[in-house]
């Protein structure tokens, strides 16, 4: 939903503003996972909330992988028990992130932040 309204958001700004950069609708670089995140200027931390919102997106987009060992016994009553152990790992590892591009768009105070990173396929 937040990804809709941000791009309902980018389409209102695109009417109304000069040049959009081309990174906002399509983050992604060829080798590197990026993503996008905003915040209002009216705060103090506005940057920093951009950086941990296109964190936060990134982190969505990798898949975790979860590996399930399932055993069964019986106990002293001659009941069947089963026991499941489940670990979850991701299948990417996020290593180098930085700030690729950022747009302030003064008409409507808001900071966007694209943030990428290296991904190393397992």
């Amino acid at each position: 939903m937040k990804r809709v309204l941000q791009y309902i958001l980018l389409c209102y700004i695109q009417v109304f503003a000069a040049e959009v950069p081309s990174w906002i609708y399509n983050p992604d670089e060829s080798g590197m996972i990026c993503d996008i995140g905003s915040a209002s200027l009216k705060t103090s931390q506005s940057k920093k909330v951009a950086i941990v919102s296109a964190k936060a997106n990134i982190s969505k987009k990798i898949k975790i992988h979860i590996e399930n060992e399932t055993s069964s016994f019986k106990d002293d009553n001659d009941t069947r028990i089963f026991k499941t152990k489940s670990i979850q790992t991701s299948l990417n590892l996020i290593k180098n992130s930085f700030i690729s591009d950022q747009y302030i768009d003064h008409a409507n105070e808001i900071i966007y932040i694209r943030i990428c990173a290296k991904i190393k396929l397992q």
